[in-house]
């Protein structure tokens, strides 16, 4: 795989975990949220245990903590292999912050049922448009690099 698209796989996965890891942040640390979205999930799947998630919810608390270290750890983990692959450090943290407020936005709607405005969206929309310019100039001068075609005719003879 080209390291231009290393570098947007390791920057995406990043934002998810750093995402995931707000996620159960958001969780952990609030009880009427983590007893909330445990009577939604027990709906969703025909259980209607409203009473066993108020009694899970010092375990899943707990649970949900030690996910929010798991997730940071592999956010950092996807982050720096992202760097490491990117010719510069503003694609790989472009791309990290991008896929981050993507996933945390459309995960809050449909998690915590929280509203995405149209300001949201047009602010997404911008946010996503200077991840494409960014990505496309760093592409276009990694190509026509003059180190980058010196070691090319090095290698070439």
């Amino acid at each position: 795989m080209a390291r231009s698209r290393l570098v947007i796989v390791y920057g995406i996965q990043a934002g998810i975990f750093a995402s995931l890891a707000s996620i159960f942040g958001k969780l952990a640390l609030n009880e009427s949220e983590i007893v909330s979205t445990c009577i939604e999930a027990s709906n969703y799947l025909t259980l209607n245990s409203e009473v066993l998630c108020y009694k899970l919810s010092p375990l899943l608390r707990v649970i949900s903590t030690v996910l929010i270290f798991t997730c940071n750890s592999l956010m950092w983990l996807f982050y720096t292999k992202s760097l490491s692959t990117s010719s510069t450090t503003a694609a790989a943290v472009a791309i990290n912050t991008a896929a981050n407020f993507l996933f945390t936005g459309f995960a809050g709607a449909f998690l915590f049922k929280e509203t995405l405005t149209w300001k949201w969206f047009i602010g997404t929309m911008l946010m996503l448009l200077g991840v494409l310019c960014i990505n496309r100039s760093i592409t276009i001068s990694s190509s026509s690099s003059p180190v980058l075609e010196k070691d090319l005719k090095l290698k070439a003879s």
